[in-house]
């Protein structure tokens, strides 16, 4: 492209008084989720993210190196198998992290060519996480979803984790915790697709679910697992309940059973607990039941328990201990824990059913393997 231009004290314009600019195509390219500002050459998701970010490809002669503060990088360089001057970038994810409180991460992009020249773009996101456990292959979340179940700030981060802090089991938490953080943790169930808790109260001499819609139309079942859950993580699908559960009545004491889903190669214990009072407002509900699942073949970190308030399909209040879990199934089926009979069973119920909601972490490819 030619830049015209007229010499200072002349008037007329001639063909020799120009500038030449030849732009020629950047030899470096992106492609992905990063978009690098031209400021200060940053890209900042500004929530939690994992997976992979992008790949980026250098010129010839150039590399590429990674700069993170950390001792325990959340981001690293793969190197392409295609094409050695590409590198992919991914976020990672550690299990339990106990820093995961929503703090900002970053880490610096040092691409330098063969003169030594350097350039450098920055990554940054906020590390968030849910405290989880190991069980058949799946880590599920320790907690049920609470509050704005797509709301990091809502949940029991694993900073928060008060069995980490306790060195308590779930159940064991569960069991002996004062009666204010036992509400916290279980007195959540959902309908719809709001991703609003709605929270158990007492009223017009019954335990029902303040806000809860008879009419409600919305089946959660039927929605996108990643749809009422917080940046990577999801709804369990029927199937993965089937990798720790089966369909038989639930022992008050550790029994062993084979998973649905995987049969011997999962083989686990279950057994069911209770707590055997909590204040509800002013009055009392008794005989609070949770089911514990542990692996029996080294398939799991530690046992996972099953808790939440009872179901509710009326407006004549909550179903005592009958616990239905949802799940991902456009076929609708569930399973449930009906308790007249200490029975684990498939039941699609309806949309008007409320849940309890457990969320699982969604696979990534960069897990760092480190348990606290």
């Amino acid at each position: 492209m030619k830049l015209q231009f007229r010499r200072k004290g002349l008037s007329e314009v001639y063909d020799e008084d120009c500038l030449t600019v030849v732009l020629e195509k950047n030899d470096d390219t992106l492609e992905g989720m990063l978009d690098f500002n031209n400021e200060n050459y940053e890209c900042d998701f500004g929530r939690y993210i994992d997976g992979t970010l992008g790949t980026y490809t250098v010129g010839e002669g150039k590399t590429m190196a990674l700069e993170v503060s950390e001792s325990n990088p959340w981001i690293r360089l793969v190197r392409s198998d295609e094409n050695r001057n590409s590198y992919i970038i991914q976020a990672g994810w550690k299990p339990n992290d106990p820093e995961a409180d929503g703090r900002e991460q970053s880490a610096k992009l040092i691409i330098t060519d063969r003169n030594g020249n350097k350039q450098e773009y920055t990554i940054k996101r906020r590390n968030f996480g849910l405290p989880v456990i190991l069980l058949n292959d799946i880590w599920w979340c320790k907690f049920n979803a609470i509050g704005n179940s797509r709301d990091f700030n809502d949940q029991i981060l694993c900073a928060e984790d008060p069995t980490r802090l306790s060195g308590q089991t779930v159940l064991d938490y569960l069991k002996t915790c004062d009666n204010e953080d036992f509400l916290k943790v279980w007195n959540s169930a959902y309908g719809g697709n709001s991703g609003q808790a709605m929270t158990l109260v007492y009223s017009n001499e019954k335990f029902t679910l303040e806000g809860y819609k008879s009419n409600e139309s919305v089946h959660i079942n039927h929605q996108d697992p990643k749809s009422l859950s917080p940046e990577g993580y999801e709804m369990p699908t029927f199937d993965d309940y089937k990798r720790i559960l089966g369909a038989f009545a639930v022992p008050t004491s550790p029994t062993p059973f084979n998973p649905s889903n995987g049969g011997a190669d999962y083989r686990s214990e279950i057994f069911m607990d209770k707590r055997d009072e909590v204040l509800i407002g002013e009055q009392v509900m008794s005989d609070i039941r949770f089911i514990t699942i542990s692996s029996l073949k080294g398939k799991g970190t530690e046992p996972l328990t099953l808790y939440g308030v009872g179901c509710q399909w009326s407006g004549s209040g909550i179903n005592h201990n009958w616990l239905l879990f949802a799940n991902y199934n456009p076929s609708t089926t569930g399973w449930l824990f009906r308790p007249t009979n200490a029975n684990l069973e498939h039941n699609g119920a309806a949309a008007n059913n409320t849940r309890i909601v457990r969320f699982k972490k969604s696979a990534v490819e960069y897990i760092r393997h480190y348990i606290d």
